[in-house]
């Protein structure tokens, strides 16, 4: 069975469109908002900052990433693994 690796960087938005950030699969959304700045220059877990986590594990997040197959590696079975 052919395989592709989708480990990369995505494209991240909450479905509500206040969060937008490059990020890396596999990896943690909070730590790539930590790193976009979301969390300010103190980091996650600088005071109060953790906080933020409920409101944002309550979203939905849409994750993006666009790919470029061969017609080859269309042809017969393809399996495509979201988990590295």
């Amino acid at each position: 069975m052919k395989t592709i690796d989708l480990g990369g960087d995505w494209q991240i938005r909450s479905a509500c469109g206040t969060y937008q950030l490059t990020g890396t699969v596999p990896g943690s959304l909070f730590a790539d908002l930590e790193k976009s700045g979301t969390f300010g220059a103190e980091g996650l877990f600088w005071r109060e900052n953790n906080r933020q986590c409920t409101d944002i594990a309550g979203r939905d997040f849409i994750f993006r990433r666009e790919i470029t197959l061969a017609p080859a590696f269309l042809r017969g079975p393809v399996e495509l693994p979201l988990i590295s």
